[in-house]
């Protein structure tokens, strides 16, 4: 089991959720789940390649910290049109990240 938390949202964010859990044909708690992970992976991608393209991170611990594959972090910084300074070093250093 999880823990519980509270959040006061407007009417408007109130009524978005009710018009998906209709949709969906879920209860909220499940929508609200289901968007609070959605928006936690999508968090952690952009902050990943922020800290990537401020050359805090290779790209390869950008995939890690983000959670995701070196070829899918690759395909999200081109969507992003993401700048790419890959050196034979950053090669290296992704090579070492996915062996750990």
């Amino acid at each position: 089991m999880g823990s519980t938390i509270t959040a006061r949202v407007s009417d408007e964010v109130r009524r978005e959720l009710e018009e998906i859990t209709k949709s969906e044909k879920l209860d909220r708690s499940t929508v609200v789940r289901r968007l609070l992970e959605r928006a936690i992976k999508d968090y952690k991608l952009d902050e990943a390649l922020r800290k990537y393209q401020n050359r805090e991170i290779s790209l390869g611990k950008a995939a890690e910290e983000a959670g995701i594959s070196l070829r899918k972090i690759l395909s999200e910084a081109r969507k992003q049109d993401v700048h790419f300074d890959y050196t034979k070093e950053s090669l290296r250093e992704d090579v070492r990240v996915e062996d750990e």
